[in-house]
C-alpha cells in the first residue's frame, strides 16, 4: 500500500505542545516555496502581457507555454495539487525539447531541431519572455515533490487545455503566427510530421484533431503515467533517507 503524504498547511500551528520548532520551520519553508514560485510564474506572465502589448503581439500570450506557466503559478499560490499537476504535465515535454534545442545551440551554434531558431535574433525582452522555459518545469517538479503526487487524470485536463488553445489559435489568431502549431507543424517539427506521420498526405481539416490527439496520447498521457508513479516513490525514499538513523 502506498503511503499517502499530505502537504502541511500554510499556517502551521505555533503550539509547542503540538508540533516541534523544527516542524514549524519546515512548514514555513514549504509555504515560502509555494508563494515564491507562484509569484515568479504569475509575475512572468504579467511581464509577458506588457511586453507583447508593447510589440502589438498579444496573440503570443496564447501559447501553451505562457498559459500553463500562469496556471502553474495560480496552482502554487492556491496550493491546488490538480492545478499544479496539469501545468506540469502540459509543459514537461514541450519545454524539454525547447531546452534541448536551445542548449545545443548555445554550445555548438547549431539548432538540432530548429524550434528555437527565433532566439538567434532575440532581444533581451524576448529572452525574458522565453525564460519560463528554464524555470517553470523545475518549479513545478519541486512542488510536485512537496505534494508527493501528480494527479493521474492531469493528462486529460492538459489535453482539453491544449484543444481549447489550439482551437482559439486556429480560428481567431493570426495565421502567420501559427500559435500552438494549430494550423500546421511548427518550425523544426515539420520533418517529423511529414516524414514520420505523412500528415501532408491527408486533407488539412484532419490536422487539428490529429495534433490534439498526438499531444494528448503521445505526450501528456505518457508523461503523466511516468510522473504519477515516480514522484511519490522519490518523495517516500527521500523522507526515509532523511529520518534514517546514523
Amino acid at each position: 500500500m502506498t503511503r499517502k503524504i499530505v502537504s502541511p498547511p500554510c499556517r502551521p500551528s505555533t503550539d509547542r505542545g503540538l508540533v516541534s520548532q523544527r516542524s514549524i520551520k519546515e512548514d514555513r519553508a514549504v509555504c515560502f516555496i509555494y508563494r515564491f514560485f507562484g509569484i515568479l510564474m504569475v509575475g512572468h506572465f504579467v511581464f509577458s502581457i506588457y511586453f507583447c502589448w508593447q510589440r502589438q503581439a498579444l496573440h503570443e500570450l496564447f501559447w501553451l507555454s505562457h498559459i500553463s506557466t500562469l496556471i502553474g503559478g495560480i496552482g502554487a499560490l492556491t496550493r491546488r495539487p490538480l492545478v499544479i499537476s496539469v501545468a506540469l504535465v502540459s509543459l514537461f515535454e514541450h519545454h524539454l525539447f525547447w531546452l534541448m534545442d536551445t542548449v545545443w545551440w548555445l554550445i555548438s551554434g547549431k539548432f538540432p531541431l530548429g524550434i528555437t531558431a527565433y532566439l538567434r535574433d532575440a532581444s533581451i525582452g524576448d529572452w525574458i519572455k522565453s525564460a519560463n522555459h528554464f524555470f517553470s518545469v523545475p518549479f513545478l517538479l519541486v512542488l510536485a515533490m512537496i505534494q508527493a503526487r501528480v494527479h493521474k487524470t492531469a493528462w486529460i485536463w492538459s489535453m482539453m487545455l491544449y484543444a481549447a488553445l489550439a482551437a482559439v489559435s486556429a480560428v481567431w489568431l493570426p495565421r502567420s503566427a501559427n500559435v500552438n502549431c494549430a494550423l500546421g507543424p511548427c518550425e523544426g517539427m515539420d520533418r517529423l510530421f511529414s516524414d514520420g506521420f505523412g500528415i501532408h498526405l491527408y486533407p488539412s481539416y484532419w490536422y487539428l484533431p490529429f495534433i490534439i490527439g498526438f499531444n494528448g496520447f503521445l505526450n501528456y498521457l505518457p508523461v503523466n503515467l511516468v510522473l504519477s508513479k515516480l514522484i511519490p516513490r522519490i518523495r517516500i525514499w527521500a523522507q526515509h533517507s532523511a529520518h534514517r538513523p546514523e
